[in-house]
């Protein structure tokens, strides 16, 4: 929005053609059209324009007009109307304060000012700003116009007929994959993902069987490839159909019924999940055979691959997250007994060898659900909703979390997990990083959380002025989506998602969050500010305590602490920020250590933008004992690098990586160096929120 405008100035349509990220833009239709002022194009900052670029534009009071290139994206939006536009007409030259990218722009004296139309504030495509600013691609041809390219990723629309979108679609081996009703017919068609009206027919289904029209399909990537389910009948009589699609597109019946399947050197294990539940559900069909010819495998009076939970009035069998897993020739599975009246060792997790069929408890406690990854087995328990983990023969387990648990996964050697807050299908996201730190990753709800291409992607509710957010496999923010979010679909390549009854797919995104900012495109230097504190002696640990927090080093190891408030404590907009940075003798021997140099610096991030850097002052030869400490306390008043106040949000504090640590030992000539590597998981550090 515009505000304390001058007197209007002549503005004319483009009589060239003009195209955003591949998008040609309709002027003659568009209620916020591009224009031209001084023979230069200018662009609307809308809400959707902008972040289509890159950009995000804030206005305040105090400081005016603030534009800034952020990690976001928006699908296009063509902002269409029935009214044709004349092809002249009257801008306004906007008197408020305005800065780009951290610079201050004294509107009055640019050559070519911000302009003002219908209440959109109008920025010029000049090559200062669109290519020195903001990196931009910017090319200008007779034939072609004026094309400008950003550099975010962008959100691509699938051209499918309409209400596919609203069905479920997969992206796989260079195809799409989707539903359309016909009638009483299902046909589900595959294309080419650069094609997708290029459509053949691969299967097709009744949908009218006396139940209703039951047309919902849905698309998931195994191990073993691509699989369409879909449910036939009612709730009880009924059955899901399990069909598996081959790379060239054959499509053929593999399963029938309400089960859980997964495949296995010696053939394909079934968890039978039909009603009534009952023992003895766990058989093993040679490969490629019914499941009628399957072999019982395990305890026959153990119901497997359910959770079963009992009180004084009742028993309830529900899901098990689709716990169950097959490594090599064991099958890792939940177990309960389970016969009339007799209901006293309930969810425990097991390990069968499905050729001898040998079987061991290996968590001899209830567990909600679990997950083997590598050689780890994590499990939430029923007793606290928590997280565990332990290896992956039940040994060495240790607590995770200190919230309940409603999802967990792995990425990057961090563990997140969500904890619902209000009953209401709100989470809060969390990560158990190696050195065992619990911290609340993001300071917003989301409605889900799940991992794809080793990044999560965070669906925020509908009612949030965006629809999700991306965070690499550290937690950092890779990108904000604009448009709203309503699941994420399955996808071999890149993320793909459901957007207000589209299929749009996320591309070009940055495998992690850019933490230093100075000579990428453009962005505003940030300064090295010197850190006002000073080192001292700080504690003697005993011979294991220290592990947990000092986890990256061999001989000397470094810890950054920040806030982590309590429930109901906030860190308040404008007050100092506590920090402590500390160093310790790790070296296994008993000799004295003196740190004598580094190259430490400590860099605040707000949504993955870089906002503050400081330089760490020098050493101060203080002699350290093995497994002695000594640190520095040091705050951040809230400013960044433009001196203002910051605003309210999650930030994120880092010790940069890699660094030095110059140091010598006792009884030793000459000095050494402890080089700590780039830190990929990002455990120096962490999250926290400022509030207003």
């Amino acid at each position: 929005m515009s505000h304390a405008a001058d007197p209007g100035v002549r503005v004319t349509l483009p009589a060239f053609q003009v195209s955003l990220n591949e998008h040609t833009v309709d002027n003659q239709y568009r209620e916020y059209p591009l224009l031209v002022y001084k023979d230069i194009t200018y662009f609307p900052m809308t809400w959707y324009d902008s972040r289509l670029l890159g950009l995000e534009a804030t206005w305040t009071e105090q400081d005016g007009l603030e534009i800034a290139q952020e990690p976001v994206t928006s699908s296009y939006v063509s902002y269409q109307t029935d009214r044709r536009n004349a092809s002249a007409d009257t801008a306004e030259v906007p008197a408020s304060a305005i800065t780009i990218n951290g610079k201050m722009i004294d509107n009055t004296k640019e050559p070519y000012p911000l302009l003002s139309f219908r209440d959109v504030t109008y920025f010029p495509l000049t090559w200062r700003f669109a290519h020195d600013e903001f990196g931009w691609d910017y090319e200008w041809d007779t034939a072609t116009g004026l094309t400008i390219r950003s550099g975010n990723p962008q959100l691509l629309t699938a051209e499918f007929p309409e209400d596919v979108g609203e069905n479920d679609v997969a992206l796989y081996k260079g195809y799409y994959y989707f539903a359309e009703t016909e009638g009483t017919q299902n046909r589900v068609y595959r294309a080419p993902a650069q094609h997708p009206l290029d459509k053949d027919e691969i299967y097709t289904y009744g949908i009218e069987n006396g139940y209703g029209v039951q047309k919902q399909v849905s698309f998931k990537i195994r191990e073993d490839g691509l699989w369409l389910m879909y449910h036939l009948g009612g709730a009880t009589m009924g059955h899901d159909e399990f069909v598996k699609i081959s790379d060239d597109g054959e499509a053929e019946v593999r399963h029938q019924g309400y089960l859980d399947f997964r495949d296995s050197p010696n053939g394909t294990l079934i968890v039978n999940l039909g009603n009534p539940p009952f023992a003895g559900n766990l058989s093993l069909v040679p490969t490629g055979q019914q499941a009628l010819v399957g072999k019982a495998v395990g305890n026959p009076d153990l119901l497997y691959g359910r959770h079963v939970t009992v009180s004084e009035s009742s028993v309830g069998v529900g899901g098990d997250g689709s716990s169950t897993t097959v490594i090599g020739d064991d099958a890792y599975v939940l177990g309960s007994s389970y016969s009339a009246g007799h209901y006293d060792d309930l969810n425990k997790i097991y390990r069968i060898n499905l050729k001898s069929n040998e079987m061991a408890k290996i968590i001899n406690a209830g567990v909600q659900r679990f997950a083997v990854i590598d050689d780890r087995l994590y499990y939430v328990k029923d007793a606290d909703s928590a997280l565990y983990v332990s290896n992956r023969d039940g040994t060495g387990e240790r607590k995770l979390s200190e919230h309940a648990v409603s999802w967990f996964a792995e990425v990057g050697g961090n563990v997140y997990y969500t904890t619902e807050i209000d009953n209401n299908n709100n989470y809060e996201l969390s990560k158990v990083g190696p050195d065992g730190n619990d911290v609340a990753v993001y300071n917003t709800l989301f409605r889900s959380v799940q991992v794809v291409d080793g990044k999560l992607v965070c669906i925020l509710d509908e009612k949030d002025d965006y629809g999700a957010v991306v965070l690499d496999s550290s937690g950092n923010l890779l990108l904000t989506v604009t448009d709203p979010v309503t699941r994420v679909l399955a996808s071999d390549d890149g993320i793909l998602i459901a957007s207000s009854g589209k299929v749009v797919r996320l591309t070009d995104l940055p495998l992690t969050a850019q933490a230093v900012a100075p000579g990428n495109h453009g962005l505003p230097f940030v300064p090295l500010t010197p850190i006002d504190g000073k080192w001292a002696f700080e504690h003697q640990y005993d011979d294991v305590a220290f592990y947990n927090v000092y986890s990256i080093g061999n001989h000397v190891a470094p810890n950054l602490t920040y806030p982590r408030p309590s429930p109901g404590e906030e860190i308040k907009a404008g007050n100092p920020v506590p920090f402590n940075l500390s160093l310790i003798n790790r070296n296994p021997d008993p000799a004295v250590e003196t740190v004598i140099g580094h190259d430490f610096e400590i860099q605040i991030l707000n949504r993955g933008k870089l906002v503050w850097r400081g330089r760490v002052p020098a050493a101060a030869n203080i002699p350290l004992n093995s497994l002695a400490t000594m640190g520095i306390d040091f705050t951040w008043d809230q400013k960044g690098s433009d001196g203002k106040q910051v605003p309210a949000g999650q930030y994120s504090v880092y010790l940069l990586t890699p660094a030095d640590i110059e140091y010598t030992v006792e009884g030793k000539v000459g000095t050494f160096t402890e080089h700590i590597d780039h830190v990929s998981d990002k455990t120096l550090g962490g999250g926290f929120s400022i509030q207003e």
